[in-house]
């Protein structure tokens, strides 16, 4: 895993999860963990924006309308973020 982005591996392929950039949030996640994630391929990767551990703790990334809420950059306030 890189940042927030890691590699989700099922069994039949491999494909690049982005999950926003670590100065929103850190997901914190292992080598190896389960997961299921919701979300949509974009381009080259799969935005996500369910993280549901194998444990049943979810992680909510970002909502699927409209842009990120990182999208205004690390100085935008947000409810993720102390000030």
């Amino acid at each position: 895993m890189v940042g927030n982005e890691f590699i989700l591996s099922d069994g039949t392929g491999e494909i690049i999860v982005d999950a926003g950039p670590m100065w929103y949030h850190q997901l914190n996640l292992q080598l190896g963990e389960q997961v299921t994630v919701v979300g949509e391929y974009d381009d080259y990767d799969f935005d996500a924006f369910i993280i549901t551990r194998g444990n049943g703790d979810v992680l909510t990334i970002r909502n699927p309308q409209g842009p990120p809420p990182w999208a205004g950059g690390p100085d935008r306030n947000h409810p993720n973020r102390d000030n």
